[in-house]
């Protein structure tokens, strides 16, 4: 089973692909460094990074434009697809990458249906656009375009693949009910010892926490 992980960029996707490997999905030992904005790490494998970019770059755009991707050149269908199939076929492995809300339906021609599952990642416009705006500089008006955009394209890219959605606040209220409807899905398990889940859920760095009339 290929799971692919995304949402809008700082919507949590990032704790969830971590979360999810505590519970034995593989994500490969190519893994973007943590940074100073991600101290945890991005959990990002480094070629489907790459991919995704490259993708973006062949449509003239990148993840901070609104532009619908279009069109991947053959060559990179070709790398897309070795790069798929590199992986073990007898476990499940996960890649996580925000991009892929708009990359996904390309993914599907190099992966078999069957084996594709997706998961959505959530979170409050107005907790994505405060961390935008330290981030990036974006205004808030930016922001908003590229929620939205991203949240449309998602939804229409896994129209017609089995997904599933989880939200970023419910890991700090209610975290096995949420990380168990997610597992089941994928058919994970939670670990008997949740210590190294219940450290990894670090409610002190849910920064941007939403403010009633933030932006009203």
């Amino acid at each position: 089973m290929k799971v692919i992980i995304c949402g809008m960029h700082r919507s949590g996707t990032s704790m969830v692909a971590g979360l999810l490997q505590l519970c034995d999905l593989y994500l490969g030992n190519n893994l973007l460094d943590g940074l100073r904005d991600n101290r945890k790490g991005h959990y990002e494998d480094r070629e489907f990074l790459g991919l995704n970019i490259k993708i973006l770059k062949a449509n003239k755009t990148s993840w901070r434009e609104c532009k619908p991707v279009s069109k991947v050149p053959q060559w990179l269908i070709e790398k897309m697809s070795q790069f798929a199939a590199k992986w073990p076929a007898d476990r499940a492995v996960g890649w996580k990458d925000p991009r892929a809300c708009l990359t996904l339906k390309f993914w599907q021609q190099v992966i078999q249906p069957e084996e594709l599952r997706v998961v959505l990642v959530f979170r409050s416009f107005i907790e994505v656009a405060m961390s935008l705006q330290k981030r990036n500089k974006f205004t808030v008006q930016k922001c908003r375009e590229l929620y939205n955009f991203y949240c449309s394209e998602a939804e229409k890219n896994v129209k017609y693949l089995p997904h599933i959605r989880t939200y970023y606040h419910n890991y700090f209220s209610d975290w096995r009910s949420e990380l168990e409807k997610v597992c089941s899905f994928l058919g994970l398990r939670i670990p008997d010892n949740t210590e190294s889940i219940e450290r990894f859920i670090d409610a002190s760095l849910w920064h941007h926490r939403e403010r009633l009339n933030e932006y009203s």
